[in-house]
């Protein structure tokens, strides 16, 4: 552990160990990762597909908009993103519909489920009445914890998105958090998700102890 510790003799000793040659370490390995270009151009693939140029637009700020130099530069893709939602987007008895992404490290495998994800939902929500207001309870200390959703439409799961441990749960949450905030900031609908792992609370009330 990288904890103080209270006692000086015992962070000396661990110290001690830590300098060891081959006790905790050995020697650094290095793993080149191949790049990965964005070639396909998004308006281009949505467009044979037949998606709202306003969809596209939406999806594409969300998840690319900060890789482009320039604002003005048109959001691009690569090859095996592009080639996911394409295959996402065949009819539902269609071979081939559901994909398997095994590219490597960095080539962007989580664009290539949260892009064809996030389109059918934006493409859905263009039909939504508008949103409903949001119940901002944590500004104000004195009001109980309660849902901060208040929705103008019917609540129903659209997608569910499994994860083998929590660790990659909590390194691509915030991913999410991001791309659905620009979203929203770009005039879309309010999208919603929940986070179930391990730690998360049970059914019932949530008392001020748990927050």
């Amino acid at each position: 552990t990288a904890f103080w510790l209270k006692s000086d003799e015992l962070m000396a000793e661990r110290r001690k160990l830590l300098k060891e040659d081959q006790f905790l370490f050995t020697e650094v390995l290095l793993e080149p990762v191949l790049p990965y270009d964005s070639k396909v151009d998004m308006a281009e693939v949505t467009s044979e597909l037949g998606i709202d140029p306003a969809v596209g637009a939406l999806v594409g700020e969300a998840l690319f908009g900060e890789f482009r130099e320039s604002p003005n530069d048109p959001i691009k893709l690569r090859e095996h993103q592009a080639e996911a939602l394409r295959q996402s987007f065949q009819d539902g008895t269609a071979e081939g519909r559901n994909v398997v992404v095994t590219s490597g490290t960095g080539s962007g495998k989580t664009e290539s489920f949260l892009l064809p994800l996030l389109t059918r939902l934006v493409r859905e929500s263009l039909s939504w009445d508008p949103d409903g207001s949001v119940n901002e309870w944590w500004e104000n200390p004195s009001l109980p914890f309660s849902g901060s959703r208040l929705p103008s439409r019917p609540a129903a799961m659209r997608s569910m998105i499994l994860y083998p441990t929590n660790a990659l749960v909590e390194d691509q949450i915030s991913r999410l958090r991001k791309a659905l905030r620009s979203l929203t900031s770009n005039g879309g609908r309010q999208l919603w998700f929940g986070r179930y792992t391990g730690a998360t609370l049970g059914n019932g009330p949530v008392t001020q102890n748990n927050l």
